[in-house]
């Protein structure tokens, strides 16, 4: 995989080459916000990702990410913050960055970030459907499951298969949705159903995954379903994500431009920024999603 890493702080363009070189991806780092839209611009091989310090000399990442998306360049981007600048990353968001990461970051942290670029890479493939474009149609999906990790991806996938032609004929990206259900499936098998608190992945990632493991195993958590529900057509595209846990407060949410909640809380800010309308049901074991089609 080839990624540009773009970030005036030498000790992160460090950092952040050594991790992935280590995994064997070819990194390509500069200093500043120039430097990264001419590395773009004059590289013969597209890039498979990009970082972006949101705050850099010349030009900051921000302005990058608008010049490629007004381009064309739909790169997977992800933005790098030292200091969580709420208005900043919400711009990045409405410019489809995938991701975003808060300095100090660790490796475990990189790592969910490219466990979110995967899932992008592996269902956003380019399927021309112009020939549907117009066309007046209402359908509904339904798919339930157990409360297994492993199986979190097919269901994200066959879900984007079934929209593609919707979002396509509307010039709608599927990433956009794509996040939402990954954010939304992830949560409810592993918050919801299995009941494994986010806050011990914020302090043991490896303890957290075990944790989700031990669960997976025991028929009490694992055989709580959770029940996918989308409602597409010319219209939009109405998701529904319920789970068979205790639920939770949402009414006390923080606002997903709070630099807190944009670090503590990065998979529901990513799906408030994904979608149009976003709300709770069932004590918070049901999320509704809408997301309009141009």
């Amino acid at each position: 995989m080839h990624i540009l890493i773009a970030d005036d702080d030498q000790n992160i363009l460090g950092l952040l080459t050594n991790w992935f070189g280590a995994m064997g991806h070819e990194v390509v780092q500069v200093e500043d916000g120039q430097q990264a839209w001419l590395a773009v611009q004059n590289r013969q091989k597209d890039f498979d990702l990009i970082l972006l310090d949101l705050q850099m000399p010349q030009m900051d990442g921000l302005k990058v990410l608008q010049m490629l998306r007004e381009g064309g360049n739909e790169t997977p981007a992800a933005m790098i913050s030292g200091r969580a600048d709420s208005a900043m990353i919400v711009g990045a968001l409405r410019l489809r960055a995938f991701d975003f990461l808060v300095k100090p970051f660790n490796q475990d942290q990189i790592s969910e970030l490219l466990q979110r670029f995967e899932i992008l890479r592996n269902v956003d493939v380019g399927v021309s459907l112009s020939e549907s474009a117009g066309i007046v149609y209402q359908e509904r999906l339904e798919l339930k499951f157990n409360s297994k990790t492993a199986v979190i991806k097919t269901v994200v996938r066959r879900i984007v298969d079934h929209l593609r032609p919707f979002l396509t004929a509307a010039s709608t990206k599927t990433d956009v949705v794509t996040l939402a259900l990954m954010e939304s499936v992830t949560n409810a098998v592993i918050h919801g159903n299995l009941q494994v608190s986010g806050e011990l992945r914020e302090h043991d990632w490896n303890g957290f995954w075990a944790e989700i493991h031990k669960r997976e195993a025991l028929e009490h958590y694992a055989a709580r379903q959770v029940t996918v529900s989308v409602d597409f057509g010319s219209h939009g595209i109405g998701l529904t994500v319920s789970d068979q846990g205790a639920g939770f407060d949402f009414t006390n949410l923080a606002d997903p431009v709070d630099p807190v909640a944009m670090s503590s809380g990065r998979g529901l800010t990513l799906i408030r920024y994904s979608m149009d309308n976003v709300y709770w049901e069932d004590n918070g074991s049901t999320i509704k999603m809408f997301k309009k089609l141009a």
